[in-house]
Parts: C-alpha cells; sequence; structure tokens
C-alpha cells in the first residue's frame, strides 16, 4: 500500500515539475511588474534638427477651416482647383465607391442600401428632384465631409482634392449645376 502511495506521489511530483505551471511560476509575477516604461511616464525625445513635420500625408494642405455647412461661410467655399479630366476622373471614382450603395448609380434611383425599407431619408443628388442643384459647392463639400442630417461624414476617408473632385463631379452631370434660389420680394 505505501509502495503504491509513493509511486502516485512520484507521479504527482513529476506532472507538476514538467507542467507550464511550474515553469512560468517565477515569471508571471515578473511580468506584471516589469521595469517597461510606460506611456508619458518620460518626455518625448525632441524632433530631429531640420525635421519638418506634416500633419497628413496623403495632402500637402495641413489644414483646411471646418465651418457649418448653412454658415454664410461655408456656403461660400469653392474649389482650390478648376475641374479637367483627372479631377472628373478622380471625382466617379470617389462618387463610385461612397455615394453609390445609397445614392445609385444615376443619382436618382436609390442604390441598394437606400431602397425602400432599408435606410430611410436618402435624397436623390440628381434630376427633378435633386439636391446637388439646390445647393452651393461649399454646401455639398461639407456635407460629404461632415455629414449631415442622415449621411454619415466622409472626411476621414477622403482627402479635400477628393471631395472637392467629388463636387465637380456632381456639377458635371445632367442637372447638376446649382441654381440659386430667386430673391424673396419684400412687400411693404
Amino acid at each position: 500500500m505505501r509502495r503504491q502511495l509513493y509511486q502516485a506521489g512520484a507521479v504527482v511530483v513529476g506532472v507538476l515539475a514538467f507542467s507550464t505551471v511550474t515553469f512560468g511560476l517565477p515569471w508571471d509575477i515578473d511580468m506584471a511588474d516589469s521595469q517597461a516604461v510606460k506611456a508619458y511616464e518620460r518626455e518625448a525625445a525632441p524632433l530631429p534638427e531640420g525635421v519638418v513635420s506634416q500633419e497628413h500625408v496623403l495632402t500637402p494642405r495641413s489644414w483646411t477651416p471646418n465651418y457649418e455647412r448653412t454658415s454664410p461661410e461655408g456656403m461660400a467655399l469653392t474649389a482650390p482647383f478648376a475641374a479637367d479630366e483627372a479631377v472628373l476622373a478622380n471625382g466617379q471614382r470617389m462618387y463610385e465607391v461612397y455615394c453609390t450603395p445609397c445614392h445609385g448609380a444615376d443619382g436618382i434611383n436609390p442604390g441598394p442600401v437606400g431602397q425602400p425599407g432599408r435606410f430611410p431619408g436618402v435624397l436623390p443628388l440628381l434630376g427633378p428632384n435633386g439636391q446637388v442643384a439646390k445647393r452651393t459647392d461649399g454646401f455639398i463639400y461639407l456635407t460629404v465631409r461632415n455629414g449631415g442630417a442622415v449621411m454619415p461624414y466622409y472626411g476621414w476617408a477622403m482627402t479635400d482634392d477628393e471631395m472637392w473632385s467629388l463636387v465637380h463631379y456632381l456639377r458635371s452631370q445632367p442637372d447638376g449645376k446649382y441654381t440659386p434660389p430667386a430673391p424673396v420680394e419684400e412687400t411693404e
């Protein structure tokens, strides 16, 4: 009987001796109390001599004013460059990637996300009821950049140049020209 107890004890000691828990005991405690430097514990090193920081690698413009889309400043914004073939091709690519799922390929009939019963409130961009002809370039740009009442913002996904290319592309479409509202006549 004693011999069986000794054998069982030897097996238990052998299993414990070769288990990962046994090998990890001194180190798992040390990992929690390591000598690692925690974030912001030390001051960051200064930039090397002659280095010029750049905020956004994809665009040369480091900062663009962000206005409310209905403010006079926001509605007065215009594209910083003219439309040419490359700009319109880039705008078309942006439209196909980001706008088509909701507003449809033609800008009139809703895409798969904007279908009835799916996502409510998707407005047509072009055609007789299109929003593009009713809105200034600045309003469209800021809606794409910051989002609208229902529309999500895409400032994270597109550079400023890509958003302005999209505005140029929408303006080049039939029914895409801006038509300012008629002035209101004041009566005395």
